[in-house]
Formats: structure tokens, sequence, C-alpha cells
């Protein structure tokens, strides 16, 4: 492990949200993979954005990437390992990124023995008993009774994280095998070292983790295992396995340094988002509010929308306000029950509410995405960014990023807000801290 480059392939960018001063790829090439490969530090992040993808275009993507890293690797010299990071309620293409990654790491002769599963981000998700479970305002929700279990792209109905591999996986991988870390396993690290050992055939593990210092344990029992792994997981065990540090929640004076007025951009439509802006909306000081009517993809006229928002943001960042641009509240959604229609229907609504950013021609002083299929859009298609540098966290679970060298605004700071984090108060306190 000690000289084993960490690879987290990150399915939207919301994945950064427990680390700091690491390094993001979002246009990976030959070159930059080689150069991330032999810098400092133990991990680096490689942005997919592959929730926004079809299934075909998953494949094919993962297919290419995962040659590119093993290619790099060999050229470099380097020993890896990669993590899937997905969405810590279980929406994502999976078990088919993990497989496609699994079959180009065996064909360049990297036997995987195993797959970690672990969603477990710090104060909002838990696994106990093997059921994964979702921070409510009055308590803890199986995640199959939850609202993303119903996602129209991603939907499942286990909760208990065994049963989900099943479902998921049709059969392929049965519940019965997977292997629990219980908590009480973990107070045993040579039990925890076994039951990691005793894995073959890819087959699952599931990791119970109610605290950062059950993660903690099973990290430290995964360092002495000798059985080779690939992750799928959520944020916090990433810093765990790099050993990253706490930092202090970053400060304005650590992430603003130029421009004019502030740009909230809001794709998510998950109840906590919902909750966050209209709390924002009652508290907050002078911002200018404009909704971005996503309605308009009925009728063809998402385009003229788009430009009359553009239109709008320019004239209030003139003003040197701050401007939150929202999708309307109420979800549109594709007649039936076609997941791959819905996900192109979403990707039209982002291209175009990503079409305001891109034709910006005022540097705002910063910028809040919220949602991560906006976020991931607003980076690499509004802003042009191949390379960014995470600066840390300005609220639990939220991160923030600086745009490198060759992006539109050049060292902007990228607030990478997810839907379904913090409270109500949680978007307004970001606001308040960048923008007073």
């Amino acid at each position: 492990m000690e000289n084993r480059k960490m690879i987290v392939l990150d399915d939207d960018p919301t994945g950064i949200q427990s680390v700091h001063d690491v390094l993001v790829i979002t246009q990976p090439t030959l070159d930059n993979l080689k150069e991330a490969m032999t810098s400092s530090g133990s991990l680096f992040y490689i942005l997919t954005n592959s929730r926004s993808f079809s299934e075909e275009k998953t494949a094919e993507y993962h297919k290419e990437l995962t040659q590119l890293i093993v290619e790099a690797a060999k050229q470099s010299n380097t020993d890896f390992m990669i993590l899937s990071r997905g969405d810590s309620t279980l929406r994502g293409h999976y078990p088919l990124e993990t497989e496609v990654i699994r079959q180009v790491l065996e064909e360049n002769g990297q036997q995987i023995d195993g797959e970690i599963i672990c969603p477990y981000l710090d104060g909002i998700r838990k696994t106990e008993n093997d059921i994964h479970y979702v921070k409510m305002d009055d308590g803890w929700l199986p995640c199959g009774e939850s609202e993303f279990a119903k996602d129209k792209s991603f939907a499942y109905h286990a909760s208990d994280l065994k049963e989900y591999v099943e479902e998921k996986t049709k059969g392929a991988y049965k519940a019965a095998d997977c292997i629990s870390i219980s908590l009480e396993d973990l107070n045993d690290e040579h039990t925890v070292v076994e039951k990691l050992d005793s894995v073959s055939h890819f087959n699952k593990v599931i990791v119970n983790c109610t605290c950062m210092d059950d993660l903690k344990k099973f990290v430290g029992a995964f360092e002495k295992c000798h059985k080779r792994y690939m992750f799928r997981c959520a944020a916090s065990i990433v810093k765990e396995l790099a050993h990253i540090e706490d930092r202090a929640y970053l400060t304005k004076e650590d992430c603003v340094q130029e421009g004019t007025g502030g740009l909230i951009l809001v794709g998510s439509h998950v109840k906590k988002t919902a909750s966050q802006l209209a709390y924002l909306k009652e508290h907050a000081r002078d911002l200018v509010w404009i909704e971005f009517n996503q309605h308009k993809v009925l009728d063809h006229t998402l385009h003229e929308e788009s430009l009359r928002v553009s239109n709008e943001l320019e004239k209030v960042l003139k003003e040197d306000k701050v401007a939150v641009v929202a999708t309307r509240r109420e979800r549109v959604d594709f007649p039936g029950d076609d997941p791959e229609k819905q996900l192109e229907m979403a990707t039209a609504i982002s291209s175009e509410l990503i079409g305001v950013l891109s034709r910006l021609t005022i540097r705002p002083r910063f910028l809040i995405t919220k949602g991560g299929i906006t976020s991931s859009d607003a980076l690499t298609i509004g802003l042009k960014v191949s390379k960014e540098w995470v600066l840390g966290q300005i609220q639990q679970n939220v991160g923030v990023v600086r745009c490198l060298e060759g992006s539109k605004f050049e060292n902007l700071p990228v607030v990478v807000f997810p839907g379904n984090v913090g409270d109500e108060t949680t978007l307004y306190k970001v606001v308040e801290t960048l923008h007073n």
C-alpha cells in the first residue's frame, strides 16, 4: 500500500467532499495521467461524470480510461489501486463500472480478488447490520425507502447491501455469499484481516460503519491484508485511506481573490435542495433570483430560455450583485418509464443550463454549483477546466476547488455542493461565508 497510488474515479465532482490539497483531472490524457502518477501525494481524482452517461457510454468510457491508466502506470513505473467513488445513496452505474474496470485490469495481468463496498459518508450515511441508512430530519431511514431509491435512472429496492449486490448484479453475486465486516468485527483487527484475505473471484465485502472511528479501524486492518481489492465507495473512506488530516473550514480569504458579483447555479431537484433554497431566499440579503424554466424542454424552446437567463445574469453581475440561477422546482420527467430517455432529457436540460455559464463574459468572485451533474458540467463544459485543485471544505461534506490554468476563469473558486448534503441552513452558511 505504501508505494501504491490511489486513483479515485469519481462519477460526479462531489466526491472531493472529504479531502484537501489533491489534484483532480477532468480531461484525462496519457501525459497528465503520467504527471499525476509521479506527483507527490498518495492519491488523485479523475472526474468521469458517468452518472450522466448512458450504460453504453459508461462501459465504453471506463474501458478506454482504465486502459489509459494502465499505460500511464507502466510508463511511469507506478503501482496503483482504483476506487470507484459513487453516490452515498447508491445511485449510479453499478455494477457496470467496476466490472468493466476489473475486466480491463485482468486483461492486463492485474488480478483483482474482491470488491469492497463502503457507501458511508460522515454524519449523513451509515451502515449497520448491513443495512445502509440515510440521515433524515427525524432520524435514520433505510436507503431503499428513500427518495433516492426511486431515482428515474438508477432505481433499486434493497436497503441491505448484500441484497443490493444481488439485486444490482441480477443474481451474479448472491447476498448469501457476500462477506460482511460487522461493527463487532472492527474491534478485532485479526478477524477483519482474516475475512479480507479469504476473498476471491471478485466477491463483495460489505463494510458496516457508523462513525469515522469505525472507518479508521477498517482501514487499519485493510492495510494489513494480502489480497488485491477495488473499492465502490462514497467519499469518507478516501480520506482515511490517504491518511488526510482534518482541517478547519475554508474562509472567504481562503477562496475569493477577484471578480464581480457571484453566481449560485442550482440544478438539483432533491427535497434537501428545495428546503435549502427556501431557507436561503428567506434569510439571505442582496441576492437576485433568476428562474431557469426547464419545462421549456417540452415545447422545444429551452434554448431561448437559456439565452433569456444569460442576459439577465449579465445585468446582475455588472451591478456587482450575487445571482441565484435555479431551475424551476417542479421536476419535469420524460413521459413513460424509460430510464435512458429520462437521462437524455436531464442531459439536454443540463446542457442549456450550463450554456448560461459558457456564455458568461463577466468573471464572478465565486461560483457555487448545486447538484452533481450540474457541478460536473459547470466545470468541464461551462468553465473548460482540464485540471483543478481541491482547496478543502467550506461546510461538512461541501468541497471547494480552484480552476487551474487553461480554464475559462483561471483560479476561480468553485463550491461543489451535492444536492443531498447538509441541513436547510447549509447553503445559506456557504453563501454568507463567501458573500459577506
